[in-house]
């Protein structure tokens, strides 16, 4: 899968107001799933849309730290091949 930046895909999940697994976007970023806490950086709004596949819901965030919409949708993004086939239909320099 491609190895891409967390910066790209927090961008693409907050425009799109969309969820996905820690599982997918570790899948993009070609990194172990258990290491997504410190590529998100700090828990707030931007890296809330990142959640567990289970609960739909970003690990250890308070309400305050969660985007307000982050349930706008019911979709969450669960594969990373369907995370590069939504980001690449928006976006038009993913990295190969």
């Amino acid at each position: 899968m491609t190895n891409c930046s967390p910066e790209l895909i927090l961008d693409y999940l907050n425009r799109a107001q969309v969820r996905c697994t820690y599982e997918a976007a570790a899948e993009v970023m070609g990194v172990p799933k258990q290491s997504m806490g410190r590529y998100l950086g700090d828990k707030g709004w931007r890296a809330s849309w990142v959640v567990a596949k289970q609960t739909g819901e970003p690990t250890g965030y308070s309400d305050k730290d969660k985007h307000p919409r982050l349930h706008r949708w019911k979709h969450v993004i669960t594969t990373g091949e369907e995370l590069v086939r939504c980001m690449k239909r928006e976006v038009t320099e993913f990295p190969e």
